[in-house]
């Protein structure tokens, strides 16, 4: 199941880990491109 792509979305156990996987990295790359924002607004 977890060759493909279409295995991963119809797996429970793979789904919820393709979606932790997804947000995880989405988050860290808002992190990565917000932090320095800040802190030029803070320094």
């Amino acid at each position: 199941d977890a060759i493909a792509f279409k295995g991963w979305y119809k797996n429970r156990v793979l789904h919820i880990l393709l979606v932790f996987l997804m947000t995880s990295f989405g988050a860290s790359i808002g992190n990565v491109v917000v932090f320095p924002l800040l802190l030029r607004m803070i320094l």
